[in-house]
């Protein structure tokens, strides 16, 4: 379940980062002159990530994933890693599931079959919320399964972090500062990092994973889900954490994204 947590919360910041940066350029709050300033913000504000060295606006790290040069909308991913499992509690119930959600395995199970089944075969005939609703039973996106599944997880980051006195989160750029990697803004700008999305405005019920399988939903990452700019970053923790190794900077730091996803999609 920790790997799984590795692959699926940790992606949910980057994957909404990605369009809420394309959504402030649109309307006019990132300007040209601050394009790859304003990049490193949101890595900053979300994902508790800065640049490795120092960056300048001669460079455009954002360009280095696909779908922000080729204008392609991200917020399908998403918006998919979160209703993968609405989708698989909505089966695992079919299967008469009963026990911890991530214990649910739908193999076998005729009748979570032939529910998929029944969604499915609608195609494009419907609108997706109606797909969704005779899956779910809801038309609603909802984080609730999702935090069901990793309930486990998040409660034992909860303990460690408190045997180990690590408190969830980044103070901004004083953590960047630390490494004197800030990136530099522009006189001027009036970029709002903390926009809100609307999720699933634009994408169809599991997008990029096909709900139903055994182990964790949406074993298959979508696409980019490991690249991008900052990915290779490590997140440095802006309290003091029990070990001054690097393994010991990482597993807080990995500890602090889990949490922090976590947490956010609970508020």
């Amino acid at each position: 379940m920790y790997t799984t947590g590795l692959e699926k919360i940790a992606f949910l910041p980057f994957g909404l980062i990605m369009d809420l940066y394309r959504y402030d350029i649109f309307d006019g709050k990132i300007q040209p002159a601050n394009y790859n300033a304003e990049w490193w913000k949101y890595a900053l504000d979300y994902q508790g990530i800065c640049s490795p060295v120092t960056r300048s606006e001669n460079d455009f790290d954002p360009g280095a994933k696909y779908h922000i040069p080729a204008d392609v909308p991200y917020m399908r991913y998403f918006v998919s890693f979160i209703i993968q499992f609405q989708f698989h509690k909505a089966m695992c119930i079919a299967a008469n599931h009963t026990g911890p959600l991530h214990q649910c395995d739908i193999d076998g199970s005729k009748a979570a079959g032939a529910l998929l089944a029944e969604t499915l075969k609608l195609g494009s005939s419907e609108p997706w919320q109606i797909a969704m609703e005779k899956l779910t039973g809801t038309k609603k996106i909802d984080a609730g399964a999702l935090l069901e599944f990793f309930k486990p997880v998040q409660d034992w980051l909860k303990a460690e972090n408190a045997k180990n006195n690590v408190t969830a989160g980044w103070e901004g750029s004083a953590v960047c500062e630390q490494q004197d990697v800030v990136p530099t803004v522009a006189a001027g700008s009036s970029a709002a990092p903390g926009s809100s999305a609307a999720p699933g405005s634009s994408a169809a019920p599991g997008s990029s994973a096909a709900p139903g399988s055994s182990a964790a939903p949406g074993s298959s990452a979508a696409p980019g889900s490991s690249a991008g700019p900052g990915s290779s970053g490590v997140p440095v923790p802006a309290t003091t954490t029990t070990s001054n190794s690097a393994s010991g900077v990482w597993a807080s730091s990995v500890l602090l994204i889990l949490t922090v996803a976590l947490g956010g999609l609970n508020a």
